[in-house]
């Protein structure tokens, strides 16, 4: 497990997780509708829950309004 997740657990709350035996993925990388590991692996984000966005990572236009 990477720094980055173990600082995660310290110090974040992942919310629908026992926090003791959570094993937080590093997300290296978003475009689109996908994101990477940080092991280079390539997910589909199927993501739209309670803390999530459906815009997509990196929403150009989006970006561009704010």
């Amino acid at each position: 497990m990477s720094n980055y997740s173990e600082m995660s657990k310290k110090y974040n709350l992942h919310s629908w997780s026992v926090q003791g035996s959570l094993s937080p993925m590093v997300i290296s990388k978003a475009e689109g509708i996908y994101f990477w590991d940080e092991d280079g692996n390539k997910y589909y984000d199927m993501s739209a829950q309670l803390v999530n966005s459906n815009l997509g990572h990196g929403n150009k236009a989006l970006v561009e309004a704010i």
